[in-house]
């Protein structure tokens, strides 16, 4: 009797479009930055304030976007460690020198 992977074509599926939605991602980018090249050009040949405006104006929002996108990434895995914790609490009964070592770890995982 054959083995079949119960999954396996949705899984290959789902990996190809996570792919090809990171490729775009990475297009958009490239594209963003061969605009931002492009006005920074023609901004150095000139004076053009409206340019330079335009320059720190984009600049401004896409470091807070990043900004914003660290901060979400940072309380999500802050979210993941107090569950984990929960967890450890509820489930087990630890001495607390225990707790300090579990506290200590979770504490060096957030620092990554």
């Amino acid at each position: 009797m054959p083995f079949y992977i119960t999954g396996g074509v949705e899984c290959v599926r789902r990996v190809l479009l996570q792919s090809a939605l990171r490729l775009t991602e990475v297009l958009k980018e490239r594209e963003a930055q061969i605009e931002l090249k492009r006005l920074r050009e023609t901004s150095v040949c000139g004076d053009n304030k409206e340019t330079q405006a335009k320059l720190r104006a984009d600049y401004e929002e896409s470091l807070c976007i990043a900004q914003q996108e660290i901060q979400q990434a940072r309380n999500a895995k802050i979210k993941c460690v107090e569950f984990q914790k929960a967890q450890y609490e509820t489930v087990l009964c630890f001495s607390p020198i225990v707790h300090q070592v579990i506290d200590a770890c979770f504490l060096q995982d957030l620092a990554v």
